[in-house]
């Protein structure tokens, strides 16, 4: 099946239909019946073939894609069993949209991974990706810019993947830039990392989530990239990685302006340090060349940690522009209870109502 019709519109009906090889979308909308009315189930031996490639200005929506039932196995690696590969005749770009479209039992979901691959000024928008064994958005392709992604659902489910959101980069130059995103949500997933972001330039993410996650390396993994986090949340987490957040070492080819990392709202609720000696920041001292982070306010709720995290523990070659105040909890026992501000440099006592 194959679209090359920048007018053409290909609605597919309620049902689930199994699909026996690759839909090849060069321009044109495919639209279902609705994202649960309309599924799309691939039944193809090939681990490298995608259910659906799209390229230039296609359209895609309304409808659920997964690979039947044993086909993905938990071993797959990147390129297999990919969902959506954006990959046609030309780059897919501005004009081009997926929204309203659930992705479940796959490889990847979202592979965007080599120089036929490009992405720019593209719109992903209430995607959700489910039991995915690798990644559920893998974005590396070089020359990436104004790409948009709003209202994702991550969740690796019944998988061990690598990533659930991945920005990624293979040579000098590639990079996300420009882009927004607009609340993610990493749900139920356990990954090496769950979020990856490298060589992004200008980001904007006004809402993430983290619930229920784990991981091996560090929750959030920051390298190269400049930009701000309006609300980034982890949640009913148990931490038994060395970090939370781990920026990565910044090489000497890394224009100044990648190298800042801004969060206005960091927010950890229900959160316990199974690892007793991880820290909120780790940065790697490879190379000796300042990070710059600015952290405007730090909430705890709820987490077992507490006094601990209230201290705001680091680790590496970090320069913090601003730590916020944790969120003042309540204390039982007046004048008892104290802390060491690290803004100040001052020993505060709880009087009752508040530090001093």
């Amino acid at each position: 099946m194959c679209f090359n019709n920048d007018k053409e519109i290909k609605t597919i009906p309620e049902g689930v239909f199994e699909i026996r090889d690759t839909i090849i979308l060069n321009d044109g909308l495919l639209k279902g019946a609705g994202i649960d009315k309309t599924i799309l189930v691939a039944n193809f031996d090939d681990t490298k073939k995608a259910i659906i490639n799209m390229g230039w200005t296609s359209k895609l929506e309304d409808m659920t894609i997964c690979f039947k039932q044993g086909l993905v196995t938990g071993e797959e690696k990147s390129g297999e069993r990919v969902a959506i590969y954006t990959k046609g005749h030309l780059p897919l770009q501005k004009g081009a949209y997926i929204r309203n479209v659930k992705i479940d039992n796959v490889g990847t979901g979202i592979y965007s991974n080599d120089f036929p691959s490009i992405t720019f000024s593209v719109m992903y928008n209430n995607v959700s990706v489910t039991n995915f064994s690798y990644r559920g958005f893998d974005i590396s392709s070089p020359f990436r810019t104004g790409n948009i992604y709003s209202n994702l659902y991550l969740s690796s489910g019944k998988f061990r993947c690598d990533s659930a959101f991945y920005f990624g980069a293979k040579n000098y130059g590639d990079e996300e830039s420009e882009t927004t995103i607009e609340n993610l949500i990493i749900h139920n997933t356990v990954a090496q990392t769950p979020l990856f972001v490298e060589s992004a330039r200008g980001l904007i993410a006004e809402n993430i989530v983290l619930n229920n996650v784990d991981a091996n390396e560090s929750l959030v993994f920051w390298q190269d990239s400049d930009g701000c986090i309006e609300d980034l949340t982890i949640k009913n987490s148990n931490i038994k990685c060395d970090s939370i957040i781990k920026i990565g070492t910044t090489s000497k080819l890394t224009q100044w302006g990648a190298r800042y990392f801004r969060i206005k709202n960091f927010k950890l609720d229900a959160v316990v340090l199974l690892n007793k000696k991880s820290k909120l920041f780790v940065g790697e001292d490879k190379y000796d060349t300042p990070y710059y982070i600015t952290v405007d306010n730090y909430n705890l709720s709820d987490c077992d940690n507490f006094d601990y995290l209230d201290g705001f523990p680091i680790l590496g070659g970090l320069t913090f522009t601003k730590k916020g105040d944790p969120t003042k909890p309540k204390r039982l026992c007046k004048f008892y209870s104290k802390k060491f501000d690290i803004s100040s440099s001052r020993e505060l006592v709880w009087d009752g109502v508040q530090w001093c």
